[in-house]
């Protein structure tokens, strides 16, 4: 017989038996399929306490073959409370299975458990009441119906939540498998599959959020003791893998278990963070031998905590993230946790030893102890250098957008970190050392460029020894110290305190103040400034500054004293050449209020250029008379209030000024109200006055310049000048111009012999800067008048007087006399 057709026979008889079996399977399914029916829902009724809704039960004989299952369809299981009761559990399709030789000798014992696509609740109150305790009490005693080989279970969301002790664990089982033997009261387990942590929360920690998880696992599960006992247990969370064995005793709430990671890595050990911790390193990546070991023992529960102890280390390893091509290396370090004799927070301690690692060619070591985890008390060393690119590099979510240079550091810093007495014993020692540090901070617009010098730590205060360096265009050169920097940086409470000599060849303050030094980058939001002082921040600077810029205005040789105190930054004595002049001037800035900054300032100036003053300050806004028309000196001593809003905008009601004021070797020239002055004093030089001296006391206050009269004598005329100018350039000016030819003027203007006082014209010139006009001031010819005749009755009665006779002498061309007989 050839083997073809031995095959084929077999197969024949194989298929004639499969056939056969099915044949009898499907038979004995159909007579028996009532009773087993029957079966099922007497023995559920026996040992489950709690209502169970089923839309449908069938039999199956290819849902499981060769085993015939009980199909439960669009199950609902309710929970074990009397009233109100919630939802345990739901599931499309549960499915028990059995032999079907059971059926001959009517054994019915389950061998299979499989859950398709099913939600389960469970919940423990605020008292302690479970809501999943559905299993009647004697339902577990001698040998059980239920007994079943191998559960599997598919598509399967478990959400559990303990309020009582704020726990919170959700699971999706994507697929899992487990078989079960239970002998005399032992339950013996072996799981694997795969599946899906969506969260578990303990308090307010979040651990193995979103992370794919494989276990493979056998346990001992003792019914009646509540002891499980984890022979095996592998886990691998994404890609890092642990075994964790030991024993659970839950009815004596104690526990020894003991773990170690196999084939560790820098991503296995930050798996197992809270989320708040791990998300900030979960990029990195490492290589290298990287370790850790641990066991947990002791009580639980009540206010008990078991008992923690974790080592881990690093022996020639290399940490970098994967975006960038800077690395640590030759990594090596060793570690321990402990939660102490107490196991409480005040008793942990974590320990890093024998640490040092390389930063390309730069060289880093130390050691770190932090002891009661309550207050945080920290014993920290640091010795070496590193690359400051490297570090930037390192760290991509750090302020430092980039980096060059090396800084050198050798600090020790104890004390605690939290508690009332962490300014008497916190100390910070050592020296950092900056060589061509070069950096941009995120967000900012100005580079800080080659910064040298050396930071010394004495006792927590932090001496600054020659630091220098440049920011965007200004350079500056630092001496000095800061108080309880240490104590700052750690509490984030009282005041940044320093003292310093700060020198500077130019300071660009337009630039700093548009970018680095403003509260937020305000570049590109249509070039406004905004300056705040924080309340944090209290200096005394000494300032020597050889050049300073500010839009328009350039000051040299600067020097004086700022203090920032509460908001308020003080100038003391502050002097500089600006203006072709001297400028000294002491005052105070205020930004107490978050959307006002207020100014108040003495000062004084001399020899400073007037047309200098007006294009620095652009003409104050106003086209009428501008840094063109005039020239000349100006001294004067002012006293000056006024306010801004955050965005240095003045509000122009607040400016209060008194100014006293002298100028000297003045010139006006081409100033059209002068210039059309002509016409009444027949003087064509107006369109360039000189003057040697003219003084006058200012009077600034609701938008408002108040001008007193003043005499300006000219190389032309001795004019007389009043009058008010108002920031909306509304103006008002009274004039008094002498005349030397008052007749023609009258012919040619119509002026009447009543628009002369004496020998001078009485004008005023009113209306804005736009559009004013020159007119006859009838009002000042009234006043003159009731002066005159008061002054008559007073030489009335001096002449009624006896005296010595006198001969008076005639002046010189006080009229023109030719032109009255033409």
């Amino acid at each position: 017989m050839s083997f073809r057709k031995l095959f084929k026979r077999i197969l024949i008889g194989v298929t004639l038996i499969v056939a056969l079996f099915i044949a009898t399977t499907f038979t004995l399914t159909y007579f028996f399929k009532d009773e087993i029916i029957a079966f099922f829902i007497n023995e559920s009724n026996k040992h489950i306490n709690t209502p169970v809704d089923v839309g449908k039960i069938d039999i199956s004989v290819f849902q499981h073959f060769p085993m015939i299952s009980i199909d439960l369809n669009q199950v609902t299981v309710m929970e074990n409370h009397d009233k109100n009761s919630g939802t345990l559990g739901k599931a499309q399709l549960i499915s028990l299975s059995f032999n079907p030789l059971d059926l001959i000798y009517r054994k019915y014992n389950l061998n299979g458990l499989h859950i398709e696509h099913a939600e389960v609740n469970l919940k423990i109150d605020e008292n302690g009441k479970p809501n999943y305790l559905i299993i009647k009490k004697d339902s577990t005693s001698k040998k059980s119906a239920f007994q079943f080989e191998n559960f599997t279970a598919n598509d399967v969301k478990v959400d559990y939540t303990d309020l009582k002790s704020d726990q919170h664990i959700a699971l999706y089982i994507k697929d899992a498998g487990a078989s079960l033997e239970q002998q005399n009261g032992m339950l013996s387990i072996v799981l694997n599959g795969d599946l899906v942590s969506d969260e578990i929360r303990v308090g307010k920690r979040v651990f193995l959020n979103n992370k794919k998880v494989t276990v493979d696992t056998e346990f001992d599960i003792d019914l009646n003791a509540k002891r499980y006992n984890f022979k095996t247990g592998d886990l691998q969370i994404d890609r890092g893998q642990f075994e964790v064995t030991g024993l659970i005793d839950a009815s004596d709430k104690n526990i020894d278990l003991k773990f170690k990671g196999v084939n560790t890595s820098f991503q296995t050990i930050n798996s197992l963070l809270s989320s708040d911790l791990s998300k900030y390193l979960k990029e990195y990546r490492s290589r290298g031998d990287v370790y850790f070991s641990g066991s947990v023992s002791g009580k639980y529960g009540n206010g008990k905590t078991p008992h923690t102890e974790i080592f881990f280390g690093a022996n020639n390893a290399r940490f970098y993230h994967p975006d960038y091509k800077k690395q640590i290396e030759d990594v090596n370090l060793k570690g321990h946790f402990t939660t102490g004799r107490l196991d409480k927070s005040s008793t942990f301690r974590l320990e890093l030893k024998n640490f040092s690692c390389r930063l390309e060619d730069r060289h880093l070591e130390g050691s770190l102890v932090i002891g009661d985890f309550d207050r945080y008390h920290t014993d920290l060393v640091l010795n070496g250098s590193f690359d400051v690119n490297t570090i930037a590099l390192l760290f991509p979510e750090n302020l430092v957008k980039t980096a060059f240079g090396t800084i050198d550091v050798d600090v020790h810093f104890n004390g605690w970190l939290k508690g009332p007495d962490i300014t008497k014993t916190l100390q910070a020692d050592g020296d950092i050392t900056f060589d061509n540090v070069s950096f941009v901070l995120t967000g900012r617009r100005l580079p800080f460029n080659k910064i040298n010098g050396d930071l010394s730590l004495r006792n927590n205060d932090l001496a600054i020894s020659n630091l220098r360096g440049k920011v965007g265009n200004s350079d500056f050169r630092l001496n000095g110290f800061f108080k309880k920097i240490s104590n700052l940086i750690i509490t984030k409470k009282g005041k940044l305190k320093m003292q310093a000599d700060l020198q500077s060849g130019f300071i660009d303050f337009d630039e700093l103040l548009r970018s680095n030094f403003a509260s937020r980058d305000t570049v590109g939001q249509k070039k406004r400034y905004e300056l705040r002082i924080s309340p944090k921040i209290d200096l005394d600077f000494n300032c020597n500054i050889q050049k300073l810029t500010f839009q328009r205005f350039e000051g040299r040789k600067i020097n004086g004293q700022l203090l920032i105190r509460d908001q308020l930054a003080i100038l003391k004595n502050i002097s500089f050449d600006a203006m072709g002049g001297d400028i000294d001037i002491s005052g105070s800035v205020s930004a107490r209020d978050e959307n006002l900054v207020e100014t108040i300032a003495e000062a004084t100036l001399e020899n400073i250029s007037i047309d200098s003053i007006f294009y620095v300050f652009k003409n104050f806004g106003q086209t009428w008379l501008v840094d063109k028309n005039l020239k000349g000196q100006i001294y004067a001593d002012l006293n000056l209030y006024m306010n801004f809003n955050k965005n240095l905008i003045l509000n122009s009601n607040s400016l209060l000024a008194d100014i006293n004021a002298t100028i000297t070797n003045g010139e006006l020239n081409n100033f059209e109200p002068m210039m059309r002055l002509s016409d009444f004093v027949e003087e064509k030089s107006l369109a360039n006055m000189r003057f040697s001296r003219m003084t006058n006391q200012i009077k600034i206050e609701k938008r408002t310049i108040y001008l007193p009269q003043m005499e300006i004598r000219s190389n032309v005329s001795n004019i007389l000048v009043s009058g008010t100018h108002t920031f909306d350039h509304e103006i008002d000016y009274h004039l008094s111009v002498p005349l030397k030819s008052f007749l023609s003027i009258m012919k040619k203007h119509g002026y009447n012999e009543n628009a002369r006082n004496g020998m001078n014209l009485l004008l005023k010139i009113t209306g804005t800067t736009k559009d004013y006009e020159i007119s006859f001031d009838s009002k000042a010819w009234k006043e003159n008048v009731k002066k005159e005749i008061f002054d008559e009755k007073k030489e009335w009665k001096n002449l009624t007087k006896p005296k010595k006779e006198e001969i008076p002498e005639l002046e010189e061309e006080y009229f023109d006399f030719d032109s009255i007989d033409n």
